[in-house]
Order: structure tokens, then sequence, then C-alpha cells
């Protein structure tokens, strides 16, 4: 994933960017943090801590081999 910092102000930043960017930065953020979630659901770490095993994550597991 790529984020497009251009300006200090996300508002200026936003109006820099074509719009094809502006929907995909924020679905590719949600999909990472899905996949974090993922993984954390399946090992167990000491520094994540889970109280409800039975929640559903909305999107399937992408970016495992990211760096």
């Amino acid at each position: 994933m790529n984020i497009f910092v251009l300006d200090k102000d996300p508002a200026i930043a936003a109006q820099m960017l074509c719009d094809k960017h502006i929907v995909k930065m924020p679905l590719e953020t949600a999909q990472l943090l899905s996949s974090v979630f993922s993984i954390a659901l399946e090992a167990p770490n000491p520094f994540v801590s889970i109280t409800n095993q039975n929640i559903e994550v909305p999107y399937k597991l992408t970016h495992k081999n990211h760096p």
C-alpha cells in the first residue's frame, strides 16, 4: 500500500490526489487493519488482548506477506 503524503494539511492533500486514490487508500487501510485482526485471532500474542473471539472480520486476509 502506498500512502501519499502531499501536504501537512489533510484537506489540501486530499484535493491534490486523484479520486481513484481517495477511494483506494481508506479501503486498503481497512483491509490491512482487518488482516492484522485476523492474524491476531489465529495466533496468541501477549501484546494483543481480544476479549471476544467470535468477532467476524469484515475482509478476507490480504497483504499477509506484505512487509
